[in-house]
This record gives structure tokens, C-alpha cells and sequence, in this order.
């Protein structure tokens, strides 16, 4: 807790005492600068197949990846259970439901990421 106090009181301190300061027309005329940099670039087009081929693989390394530590972590589980006794087994049961949820999770988040290309993909 002391920690968090000897933080937050030199966050407060390095705040306070900070030589940048930015008066609010300074903000409006930076926004501005921002904004017409954007509208000066209207003829500029995007390649989306490149962007499509860098998700893809981006995509599939990850899903391999996620592939091999769920066979690798599921088959050192098996062979615990196998190879253990009554009273290990039961440990073995016990890493198995997050191991599950996990395995869900990291499997369905690639599955929406999947339908989410498809659908920006098709608009």
C-alpha cells in the first residue's frame, strides 16, 4: 500500500511539475492540422490484399500454434492420467476443466476472428 501511495504521489508530482503545456487553442489548431492532412489525402487508395493476405497468415501461424500447445498439453494430461495413481488422477481431473475452457476460448475467439474477415471481407 505504501508503494501505491510513493507512486501515485510522484505521478502527481512529475504531472504537476511537467513543462509541456498545452493551451486549448493550441489543441483546436492542432486538430485542425489533423483533419485537413486527412481530407488532403482523398486520392489515396488502400490495397486490401495485401492487408487480407497478411490477416490470413497472421491467422494461420497463430491457429497452428494454438493447435500444437493444445495436442502437446492434452497428450502430457493423458499420459498423467494414465501413468498416475488414484490420488494423482484426481489432480489430473482438475487441470483438465481449465484446460477445456481454455481450449474453447482460444478455439472460438479464432472462429470469430474468422467470421469477422468473411463479413468485412464481403462489404
Amino acid at each position: 500500500m505504501k508503494f501505491v501511495k510513493i507512486m501515485l504521489t510522484s505521478f502527481v508530482i512529475f504531472i504537476l511539475l511537467s513543462q509541456s503545456v498545452l493551451a486549448v487553442g493550441d489543441i483546436f489548431d492542432k486538430a485542425k492540422n489533423w483533419t485537413d492532412t486527412g481530407q488532403s489525402h482523398t486520392d489515396v487508395t488502400m490495397d486490401t490484399t495485401k492487408l487480407k493476405t497478411a490477416s490470413n497468415t497472421i491467422y494461420n501461424l497463430l491457429l497452428a500454434a494454438a493447435t500444437g500447445v493444445a495436442v502437446i498439453v492434452g497428450a502430457i494430461l493423458g499420459i498423467q492420467y494414465m501413468m498416475a495413481g488414484v490420488d494423482k488422477k484426481v489432480e489430473v481431473k482438475e487441470s483438465l476443466f481449465p484446460y477445456l475452457i481454455s481450449c474453447l476460448v482460444v478455439f472460438s475467439s479464432f472462429g470469430i476472428w474468422k467470421l469477422m474477415v468473411t463479413l468485412i471481407s464481403n462489404f
